[in-house]
């Protein structure tokens, strides 16, 4: 604080600015301590006023709020008090050399009236007021658009301010530069660095706040020649009627200075080297290998690539050659009826493609063990032979004429070499599998033409248990029996032993079972 205010005709003060000379203040007070003059006082350092330097003219104000000076030497005195109930709102101007030089100029608001407590001139060509709301929280801009008039002056709305610490403003003042604008509440001062105008640096700057605490009720506030604010306070205390008090502004958050060169080149190396960096620290030669070893991967890569798409390719083709004619594909047994999958299917023997199977082509001749037995054409062993006429040549059959062949009778004839041999008999080259004059060729063990397995020749008059004639040598025997010998009779001759040469195949290649 830097003084209190004692003199009773500063009761109730409202306004304050700076002497221009810096030697005090001017203060003016509100309605109720001005008795149908408009008196305005200024006091010094300690407080007290100066007789000789007051100001009055002949007007009776009605709530003088606020107070002004410009560069020229007015003094502007701001009649805004009360303005709900007014029709509008009077400003002052006074010549500090001819008090006689003043001019009232009146003006009213855009809309409804509302309350005013501050003024500024933030233009010193231009001497018109900018008009601050006493609006809680914010505060509202009114300014004239046109010039001053001494009736109606209309004002404009032109701006808000919000107060981050809430409150409403009470007082406002220009540094002796203009470079400095501020608004203070009760609790606060916003001070703004004016950049261009006035008006736009207040809506869309941003304000460094100075923490007040007066005390009594918050009113005018100005700066001093050393750029610190003075506050004015009204009180309602014993001998006191107000105070000034003087803050230091406070200071601006600290910009973070530009990084210098060292510092951008220290936190670079903090950082360390880029990707660029690494990689060219490798060196031309590490580069080069790993660049044939990623192209190597590559063509790698591909060669893999085309080696499973051929074999694919190829499978695929597999699968179409089955698809050609002559060749069908086999379809599966699966999803038809059990029964059905396990019936023999019929044997192709691939006659119509013209490739028959030699293994199975036998089944058409009936020549293999267990296939289509043929219509006897020669006594096969275990088989019923064809029935003819009744000779007497079989046991049980009619009887012929006696042409020697019964029982005690002679010999019959030798029967040519070749013909109806039997088994183990000697027999033509072999024809296994061959497909010879519509199933008379040979069968199982290569017979000779005409021959079946284990086949023996018709009896021809040798009754069951005789001893028929033995056959010319080399003509076969029958199975168990010596040569030319009928099954069950008995052998004169010894079994051949595996010495004597008669097993396995001889070395001019004829097969098994064939007479050496």
């Amino acid at each position: 604080m830097v003084c209190d205010l004692h003199d009773p005709r500063l009761a109730n003060p409202s306004g304050i600015t700076a002497a221009a000379d810096g030697d005090g203040w001017w203060i003016v007070s509100s309605a109720d301590n001005q008795d149908g003059t408009l008196s305005v006082l200024r006091v010094g350092e300690d407080c007290n006023p100066r007789d000789a330097d007051e100001v009055f003219i002949d007007h009776q104000p009605r709530d003088p709020q606020a107070l002004a000076l410009d560069a020229d030497g007015f003094m502007w005195v701001g009649d805004t008090g009360d303005a709900e109930n007014r029709d509008w709102i009077t400003v002052n101007q006074i010549a500090l050399d001819d008090f006689s030089n003043n001019v009232a100029y009146r003006y009213v608001f855009p809309g409804a009236a509302t309350s005013v407590e501050t003024f500024l001139i933030p233009d010193a060509d231009d001497k018109k007021p900018l008009f601050f709301s006493a609006s809680e929280g914010e505060t509202e801009l009114f300014y004239p658009p046109g010039e001053n008039q001494t009736e109606d002056t209309p004002l404009e709305s032109i701006g808000t301010v919000v107060l981050s610490e809430g409150g409403s403003v009470t007082g406002a003042a220009l540094n002796a530069d203009a470079s400095k604008v501020a608004l203070r509440t009760e609790s606060a001062v916003y001070e703004w660095t004016v950049d261009g105008d006035v008006v736009t640096t207040l809506t869309e700057g941003t304000p460094v706040v100075t923490p007040i605490a007066d005390e009594g009720t918050a009113q005018g506030l100005s700066y001093d020649a050393d750029g610190n604010f003075n506050t004015l306070s009204s009180v309602d205390g014993d001998g006191t009627v107000g105070t000034i008090t003087r803050y230091a502004p406070a200071a601006a958050a600290a910009e973070e200075p530009p990084a210098s060169e060292d510092a951008a080149g220290g936190a670079a190396e903090e950082e360390g080297p880029s990707l660029v960096d690494r990689i060219l620290d490798l060196g031309v030669g590490t580069i080069v290998k790993i660049l044939a070893a990623i192209a190597i991967l590559g063509m790698a890569t591909m060669v893999f690539g085309i080696i499973i798409i051929r074999k694919y390719r190829k499978q695929n083709g597999d699968e179409d050659d089955d698809a050609e004619l002559g060749y069908a594909r086999e379809e599966s047994d699966f999803g038809r009826n059990r029964g059905e999958a396990f019936d023999d299917d019929p044997v192709d023997l691939g006659l119509d493609s013209g490739q028959p199977d030699p293994d199975l082509g036998q089944i058409a001749r009936g020549g293999v063990y267990g296939g289509a037995r043929p219509e006897p054409s020669g006594n096969v062993y275990g088989a019923s032979p064809a029935r003819s006429e009744s000779t007497g040549s079989v046991y049980g059959g009619a009887r012929a004429e006696p042409s020697g062949n019964v029982y005690g009778g002679t010999r019959p004839a030798t029967p040519p070499s070749g013909q109806g041999a039997v088994y183990g008999g000697a027999r033509e080259e072999p024809q296994y599998g061959a497909f010879e004059r519509g199933g008379q060729g040979s069968v199982y063990d290569n017979a000779g033409p005409g021959q079946s397995f284990g086949a023996r020749p018709e009896p021809s008059g040798n009754v069951y248990g005789a001893r028929p004639a033995a056959p010319p040598a080399g003509r076969g025997n029958t199975y168990g029996a010596p040569q030319g010998g009928v099954y069950g009779a008995g052998n004169d001759e010894r079994t051949p032993e595996p010495e004597d040469g008669f097993w396995g195949p001889p070395e001019s290649g004829n097969t098994y079972g064939r007479g050496r």
